[in-house]
C-alpha cells in the first residue's frame, strides 16, 4: 500500500513537473514571438509595441525598404525617436504641427546630408527692384489666381531646388505675361548650366541659373520633363522662353515691405534656412528657425488679414511634405522667419 501511494506521489510529481516545463517552454516561446527582432545588444523590439504598426504602415505608404535586419531595427529605432520629437512638438501647441512624413526614418543629420545642400552664399544683388509707395493688396495666392500649378515635384535624392525653383518663378512670370501656364524645364537647368558653376544634382545656384536662362533660353517641360537625376545636356533651339528674354532682379535684402510688394506682383524665388522642416505637415512656421540659407522655394503667395500673418510657400519635396507641397511661414521684419527676407528674387523682361 505504501509503495503504491509512493509510485502515486512520484507519478503525480513527475506531471506537475511535466507541466512546469510546458508552462516554461510556452511562456519562453510567447516571449520569443513578442520579440520582432534582437539586435547585438539583446534588445528587444516588440510586436507589442505600438510604434510598430505606425512603422509598418510608413514603410508600405513610402515604399521603404533595409537591406538587412540589423538596418531594420536600427531605422525603427530613429523612427521611434522622430515620433517623440514631433509629438513633443505636438504638445506645445505652437502655430504649426509636425506629422510623419517620408523623413521619419532619418536622424536630422541624414535629413540634412541627403536632401538639404551646403549654406548657400547670398549672391551680391546687382539689380535691386524699386517699389513705389505700398500695395493696398492685403493677401494674394499666385496658385488660385493660376499662375502657379498645384503639381508638386519631388526633387528626393536630387538637391535641385534653385532649378525648379528657377523654372517655377520663369513659368509663372510666363503666365502673368501671356496669360497661359506652361510649365518650364528645371530639367534643362539641372544638365545644361553646369559651365555656369551649376552641379546638377549635387546642388546650384539659383543667380547661376537665371544667367543661363537670359544666355540660352528655356525648355518648356513638356520637350524637356524633368527626371530628378543628372543627365547628358538635351537642350534644342526649341524654346518656351528665349535667350536674352528675361533676366534676375532682386528685392532690396531684409526689406519685408517691398517682398510683400513683390509677391503681389507676381511669385518671388526665396532662400531659406530649412533644416527644421523635417516633419512639417501644416500650419504658420513663427519660430526663428536659422538663417543659413540652404534650400530654394517660391513665394507663391501672402496674407496679411490674419492675426499672424504669413507668406505661402511652394517647396519641392512632393505632396506629403506640409500642405500638398506648400507651406506657410509668418511674416516678420528683419531677416524673416528661416531668413526667407535675406535674398529674394524674380524674374523680369530685359
Amino acid at each position: 500500500m505504501d509503495d503504491q501511494n509512493q509510485g502515486h506521489k512520484s507519478h503525480k510529481t513527475s506531471s506537475l513537473n511535466s507541466i512546469l516545463i510546458l508552462i516554461v517552454v510556452l511562456s519562453l516561446f510567447s516571449l520569443s514571438l513578442a520579440g520582432y527582432y534582437l539586435n547585438r545588444t539583446n534588445n528587444f523590439i516588440l510586436t507589442t509595441d505600438f510604434d510598430i504598426d505606425k512603422f509598418k504602415a510608413f514603410i508600405i505608404k513610402y515604399d521603404k525598404s533595409y537591406k538587412t535586419t540589423d538596418d531594420y531595427i536600427a531605422r525603427f529605432k530613429i523612427f521611434k525617436e522622430n515620433l517623440l520629437k514631433i509629438q513633443n512638438h505636438n504638445d506645445m501647441k505652437k502655430s504649426w504641427s509636425f506629422g510623419i512624413t517620408k523623413f521619419a526614418d532619418l536622424t536630422q543629420e541624414e535629413f540634412i546630408n541627403n536632401h538639404i545642400p551646403a549654406n548657400y552664399i547670398v549672391a551680391t544683388q546687382s539689380y535691386v527692384a524699386k517699389f513705389e509707395g505700398k500695395t493696398e493688396i492685403k493677401s494674394i495666392d499666385w496658385e488660385k489666381n493660376g499662375a502657379v500649378t498645384s503639381i508638386v515635384k519631388d526633387q528626393e535624392g536630387c538637391i535641385g531646388s534653385w532649378a525648379i525653383s528657377v523654372a517655377e518663378a520663369t513659368s509663372a512670370y510666363y503666365f502673368i505675361n501671356h496669360g497661359s501656364l506652361i510649365e518650364a524645364s528645371s530639367q534643362e537647368l539641372i544638365d545644361c548650366s553646369g559651365d555656369y558653376n551649376n552641379n546638377g544634382c549635387s546642388g546650384g545656384y539659383a543667380v547661376n541659373a537665371f544667367k543661363y536662362v537670359k544666355e540660352n533660353g528655356l525648355s518648356s517641360a513638356e520637350n524637356y520633363p524633368f527626371v530628378g537625376i543628372d543627365q547628358e545636356c538635351k537642350a534644342n533651339e526649341q524654346k518656351l522662353i528665349m535667350a536674352n528674354a528675361i533676366y534676375q532682379n532682386s528685392v532690396q535684402s531684409n526689406n519685408v515691405s517691398e517682398l510683400i510688394q513683390a509677391v503681389s506682383q507676381q511669385p518671388v524665388l526665396a532662400l531659406v534656412d530649412s533644416k527644421s522642416w523635417q516633419f512639417y505637415k501644416s500650419g504658420i512656421i513663427t519660430d526663428d528657425c536659422g538663417a543659413n540659407l540652404n534650400h530654394v522655394v517660391i513665394i507663391t503667395g501672402f496674407d496679411t488679414t490674419q492675426e499672424k500673418p504669413y507668406w505661402i510657400i511652394k517647396n519641392s519635396w512632393g505632396y506629403d511634405w506640409g500642405e500638398n507641397g506648400f507651406g506657410k511661414i509668418g511674416i516678420s521684419e528683419g531677416s524673416g522667419i528661416c531668413g526667407i527676407n535675406m535674398d529674394p528674387s524674380f524674374p523680369v523682361m530685359l
